[in-house]
């Protein structure tokens, strides 16, 4: 898994690409599933994500509240509350030094859900970098998650790029879990990071984004 390295957008990522994967298998039961909560506090390489609350309402409506059976709990923060918080790091503010965005400007909103009868799950994240652009967002993004899984023992993830939703997408493949694929869209200056049990799913977010 990546360790944390932009904004928590990584370590949220991580843990939700293992929610998924393991879940896609999974077979409906009928035990009963308390409801989706946020991502564990904990994050490979004994990082310890933020508390999430709800300070970008605005940002958290281009995720989907729902996607098939599943709905989605959405949160979000500014980049300045991130970078005083104990989860910030060096590589945090070395990406954002490389888009040239100023934290205060910055903001990412998350949306985790789980379906309680066959446990399929459904992540979105939304990075948002004012004057970023959708290019640099894509290439500076995928340069740091390249760059941490180098460093550590992290899967190492192969990008292509691919048509999702009727989107134009770069799709990260874990060559060792192939249900552990994540999906990158960008648009003017947004990023999306998208991750899911089932390719419907993946699909159905992205056909919906904007």
């Amino acid at each position: 898994m990546n360790r944390l390295t932009l904004a928590c957008a990584t370590g949220l990522l991580a843990v939700t690409v293992a929610a998924c994967s393991s879940s896609a298998g999974a077979s409906a039961r009928a035990t009963s599933t308390p409801s989706p909560s946020p991502p564990p506090s904990a994050s490979p390489g004994g990082l310890v994500l933020p508390s999430l609350g709800n300070s970008d309402t605005e940002l958290e409506k281009l995720i989907p509240d729902s996607v098939g059976a599943v709905t989605l709990q959405k949160f979000s923060m500014k980049g300045d509350e991130f970078l005083a918080s104990a989860s910030s790091s060096n590589e945090t503010k070395a990406f954002l030094d490389a888009l040239g965005a100023s934290p205060a400007d910055v903001a990412v909103a998350f949306g985790y859900g789980v379906d309680p009868s066959t446990q399929a799950a459904v992540a979105v994240f939304v990075f948002h970098a004012p004057g970023a652009g959708t290019d640099r967002l894509i290439s500076v993004f995928k340069q740091s998650v390249d760059d941490s899984t180098a460093s550590s023992s992290s899967p190492t993830y192969t990008w292509q790029a691919g048509t999702v939703g009727g989107k134009s997408v770069q799709v990260g493949a874990d060559a060792a879990n192939a249900k552990a694929n994540i999906y990158l869209y960008a648009t003017n200056d947004d990023l999306f990071f998208v991750s899911a049990s089932t390719q419907a799913q993946v699909a159905e977010v992205l056909g919906g984004l904007p």
